[in-house]
């Protein structure tokens, strides 16, 4: 009696060792399995898609920001002086009670500023967009499906 106590005591440690080994080997199969890695990554989309279809609720916030130098460009000459001076000498030969300015200078206009800075913030907040409810509901039920698909309860 002793004895088969003894055998069977043994039988029993050696299938737990041999357990705890498969144990071990079902551990490694599932975590090198592709299929099921796939499932998982498509499961795992389908949540970050969820998120960013929420996130399309909340405001939004971006900066843009310009800085330019010319270092010359294209000039236009406006002959405001070589139209008005010659109008106002007339002027004045025919009535010197008013004294017309003669000496006005022909102005010169640049089409691009030696230095030009521009600073744009634009805060965009939808206020009501049917396809950000819809797109929220289809996503939701995506996930839900993909956690049906791989029998998945909670994440």
């Amino acid at each position: 009696m002793k004895y088969v106590i003894v055998l069977l005591f043994f039988t029993v440690l050696d299938l737990f060792g041999q357990s705890l080994i498969l144990d071990d080997y079902i551990q490694y199969g599932l975590k090198n399995n592709l299929a099921l890695q796939q499932k998982y990554f498509s499961l795992e989309k389908s949540i970050t898609e969820f998120n960013q279809a929420r996130g399309m609720f909340f405001p939004s916030l971006s900066i843009n920001a310009r800085y330019s130098r010319a270092g010359g460009g294209r000039v236009i000459d406006i002959p405001i002086g070589d139209l008005v001076n010659p109008i106002h000498q007339g002027l004045n030969f025919l009535n010197p009670s008013f004294n017309y300015p003669t000496n006005i200078p022909n102005g010169v206009t640049r089409f691009l500023r030696k230095e030009e800075h521009e600073t744009k913030l634009s805060l965009i907040q939808p206020i009501l967009q049917p396809a950000l409810f819809y797109n929220h509901s289809i996503k939701d039920n995506l996930v839900e499906i993909e956690k049906l698909k791989h029998n998945c309860k909670t994440l």
